[in-house]
């Protein structure tokens, strides 16, 4: 099972009322994994003030936001989890992606809602950002639902290019074996084969329930024990249906989509507005960041605080 060493959550002006917390902390304990808690405070724009000036200028709004933090976390530290929490200055999106980066996080969750910027503007959310731009998986819990996660789905679609598909495919299925073992969930598959037509020849079908075959296999995962559709269409324009009953949705970040079977390569974005049940987004094994998250490192809060009952 794929275990989580370091998550990061973005406690948006350390917002108690999301789940988002709740699922971290209980991923957490699940993994024994160490929690780093994170609030970003506004910065001026680039080439302005500097963050370090922001920082000095608003210290109580700082030691405000800190202390929000803490209260936030205090039922984390209270079961034994090691909880860290920081304020950061900057571009939300920014910072949780350069924080990611420095401390080699493997997993990054956020509430659905969290977002900067114009109200409604959704090339400004900070969601969306992350989804196409963080390094790790990242996990955008939608509603404020805390009972028991029932099924998962894992997604993952059929593509002729089988050296780079499968390695794709299987990260999806490994993370969301990981997620249905650590709640004791139905683990439910839909392998979209792309645009069924009349070249589509039994020959092509046979070959890819082999491969799906193969998949299932290497993740010790079988259709006697799950259930797995197999649909003729791309994951991307059957996603909807299939998530009605789900509560979690795990897939890559490319997959096939659209009438011309053309890769889109936002589609974690694109199945975020299409569904109501939270998206785990499974990265590319060495994603490369771009080069402006790599720049000066981000001034924080009075360093760290720190706790672990």
């Amino acid at each position: 099972m794929r275990r989580f060493e370091s998550i990061l959550l973005y406690a948006n002006r350390g917002s108690s009322s999301c789940a988002s917390l709740h699922w971290a902390l209980a991923l957490a304990a699940e993994n024994q994994a160490l929690l780093h808690v994170v609030d970003v405070l506004p910065g001026a724009k680039e080439g302005r003030v500097s963050a370090r000036s922001v920082l000095q200028s608003r210290r109580s709004e700082v030691a405000a936001r800190l202390r929000a933090l803490g209260r936030l976390v205090e039922p984390g530290w209270r079961r034994g989890v090691a909880v860290q929490v920081e304020v950061l200055v900057g571009r939300p999106f920014v910072e949780i992606i350069r924080a990611v980066l420095r401390h080699g996080h493997d997993l990054v969750v956020l509430n659905a809602e969290a977002q900067e910027g114009r109200r409604g503007d959704p090339q400004r959310r900070t969601g969306v950002h992350l989804l196409r731009d963080c390094p790790c998986p990242v996990w955008v819990v939608k509603g404020d639902r805390r009972d028991p996660y029932r099924r998962v789905l894992a997604a993952v679609d059929a593509d002729e290019d089988w050296s780079g598909a499968q390695r794709e495919s299987l990260r999806v299925l490994e993370f969301a074996k990981s997620v249905a073992e650590s709640g004791d969930c139905e683990l439910r598959i839909v392998y979209g084969l792309g645009h069924w037509s009349s070249d589509f020849s039994v020959r092509r079908l046979d070959r890819h329930n082999s491969r799906l075959d193969q998949l299932l296999q290497r993740c010790d995962l079988s259709r006697a024990h799950h259930r797995v559709f197999i649909e003729s269409e791309a994951v991307a324009d059957v996603v909807a249906d299939l998530c009605a009953e789900v509560d979690v949705l795990v897939m890559g970040t490319v997959w096939r989509g659209g009438a011309a079977g053309v890769l889109v390569a936002d589609a974690a974005q694109d199945a975020l507005a299409r569904v109501d049940c939270s998206v785990l987004a499974v990265k590319p094994e060495g994603l490369i960041t771009p080069p402006r998250f790599s720049g000066r490192p981000s001034s924080r809060a009075g360093g760290v605080t720190s706790r672990a009952a």
